[in-house]
């Protein structure tokens, strides 16, 4: 089967030929890390150079605002912890930690529906790979959300209004304290290419049809976003 000669390679196949990068990364589990590394400090990178360059009195007061509510007022010495490297150093941090997590989530539940549903005896760390490969498309947007930034020259702007591509920038337009904001930030044309991708992945790896392998990788997906529309909209 052709593939992708390397890891490097692979980073450009997943975008342009995802067939050849995932059939790489079947057979060398332990290419994974460069692309988990890049979707780690990519928008880490991204995220501390906006904090360190945005507009730091007005962000915290617009978070204070967002936070305590109409009409409630902010408590004394708050803005004191909305500092310029607290919140850096939060984006950073909760970057490294909360990414790692949802793929290792990710690749227990395809494991876990593998090991149950097929014969296949492909083994953890290549479900983890599989949920690290997927995933990286992602990245595109931290890059572009930068890019925009760069552009737009502007220091008064919210962290979540750079990433333009998610359905409450192009649909919704909520305001951030409405409970459908974040609901929607999450929404974006990469949610679907990585259920997409993951599609691809167990159709090629399993030999699962497309129906099947669209239903595993889009049932996580349906279960979250049910409950959480529910939440949101009431």
């Amino acid at each position: 089967m052709n593939q992708s000669s390397s890891a490097i390679s692979a980073l450009i196949d997943i975008i342009a030929d995802p067939k050849k990068a995932l059939a790489g990364a079947d057979i060398n589990a332990g290419w994974l890390w460069l692309p988990l590394i890049l979707l780690i400090t990519v928008p880490a990178l991204v995220a501390v150079y906006y904090f360190q360059t945005v507009d730091i009195d007005w962000l915290a007061d617009r978070i204070l605002t967002q936070s305590a509510g109409p009409g409630n007022e902010i408590p004394e010495g708050a803005k004191d912890f909305l500092s310029r490297n607290t919140l850096t150093i939060s984006a950073v941090v909760g970057q490294a930690i909360v990414v790692p997590i949802i793929l290792l989530i990710s690749a227990l539940y395809l494991h876990l529906v593998n090991k149950f549903s097929s014969t296949d005896k492909r083994g953890f760390k290549n479900w983890f790979s599989l949920s690290v490969w997927t995933a990286f498309p992602g990245i595109l947007a931290a890059i572009a959300a930068l890019i925009y930034y760069l552009v737009l020259g502007e220091n008064q702007i919210a962290f979540e209004d750079l990433n333009f591509f998610t359905a409450n920038s192009l649909i919704t337009h909520y305001a951030a304290s409405h409970p459908a904001a974040t609901f929607m930030n999450t929404l974006s044309p990469f949610t679907f290419w990585s259920i997409g991708l993951v599609t691809v992945g167990l159709m090629q790896w399993t030999k699962r049809t497309m129906t099947s392998a669209l239903m595993i990788a889009a049932a996580p997906y349906v279960a979250i976003y049910g409950v959480w529309s529910f939440v949101a909209f009431g």
